[in-house]
């Protein structure tokens, strides 16, 4: 192959590899609008200030400015903000998306107003037995979210959740409708409502949501849910709560007033605090205590570092949280 012949393989390949990618690019922003025309149609109305298509020739690149989602899945008042959205993949491999909000998200409802500082990810197809598609998996990093209902912020510093869908939507209570895998740290709880303190090291969880959810306004959709057998299942908790460390498993649903119902199995190291946050609050007389503290001692085990575990059912019912009979911390009524 002399010169002339490579410069013109080249230029062949070039151009070639270029239409290929403009190709991709239109396809890409075809399917943006054909999936803002069908939320259009289910009622979730999505606008933005600008649209651009880029990232030539290394990557594939949707990018919006100014987008505003008004109408959420099952919140029909709710609107999402966020000034910027980014979105992008190779181009040899557009089964694996990266995404990213990197100056935030807001999101307002009449429960209350959700904000982000930032939020990126990925999404891709799971694959199955045989190398067949097995759902879809979204890993998602957050940084800087806050929850504010009426007088009361929650906070935290950071946390990652990974997201699993099934192939398929469920059709009865048993089956899943999604999995998450969520790590939080440095919460910091709304003043006034916790008797361990407002500050939370961390939380770790593994839930599968079980049921499918009804369309719908959100609570209709959930009393759907719940009377139908829809269930959380909550495969482990790891919490660390000031002097308190808790794993646990159980499972959520809600009752008859649409508030959390549920049943754990936990186990407990710091359970002395529980006590002394017990007098602090009201919930136990100083004597009771007294007697609750020696038989706690004579039910406790030693773990493997030889601190004192307590095992225990822990419930949530009546808008609180129980240890057993002793309630440990009064909930919030939730206005869905």
């Amino acid at each position: 192959m002399n010169l002339t012949t490579g410069v013109a393989v080249i230029v062949a390949l070039v151009v070639l590899y270029s239409t290929a990618w403009l190709m991709l690019a239109h396809r890409a922003r075809s399917r943006v609008d054909t999936y803002i025309a069908r939320e259009r149609d289910r009622g979730t109305n999505l606008s933005y200030g600008a649209e651009t298509t880029g990232g030539f020739p290394l990557r594939l690149e949707v990018r919006f400015s100014d987008l505003a989602v008004d109408g959420l899945p099952h919140m029909a008042k709710a609107r999402l903000t966020a000034p910027t959205a980014i979105a992008w993949a190779r181009p040899w491999q557009l089964d694996a998306w990266r995404f990213a909000l990197p100056a935030g998200v807001s999101i307002d409802a009449p429960q209350g107003t959700l904000v982000l500082g930032s939020l990126k990810g990925t999404l891709g197809t799971v694959l199955g037995p045989g190398a067949t598609p097995g759902g879809q998996l979204a890993d998602i990093q957050v940084e800087s979210l806050s929850i504010t209902s009426g007088d009361r912020t929650a906070k935290l510093a950071a946390a990652t959740l990974d997201l699993r869908l099934p192939p398929t939507p469920p059709h009865a209570h048993e089956e899943p409708l999604f999995s998450i895998s969520l790590r939080a740290h440095q919460i910091t709880l709304a003043a006034g409502v916790v008797p361990l303190g407002q500050q939370v090291d961390h939380l770790k969880l593994d839930a599968t949501w079980r049921g499918p959810v009804p369309p719908g306004k959100l609570a209709d959709a959930l009393a759907g849910w719940r009377d139908d057998g829809g269930t959380i299942e909550l495969q482990s908790v790891d919490l660390a709560w000031g002097p308190l460390s808790l794993a646990a498993d159980g499972t959520l649903t809600l009752d008859k007033d649409m508030q959390p119902l549920g049943a754990f199995s936990a186990r407990i190291m710091g359970y002395d605090a529980i006590l002394d946050a017990l007098i602090a609050s009201g919930g136990i007389k100083q004597n009771d205590a007294a007697l609750a503290r020696m038989g706690l001692s004579m039910m406790a085990q030693r773990g493997a570092d030889g601190t004192p575990q307590l095992k225990t059912p822990v419930s949530v019912q009546a808008n609180a949280i129980f240890l057993g009979p002793a309630r440990l911390l009064k909930l919030n009524r939730i206005d869905w």
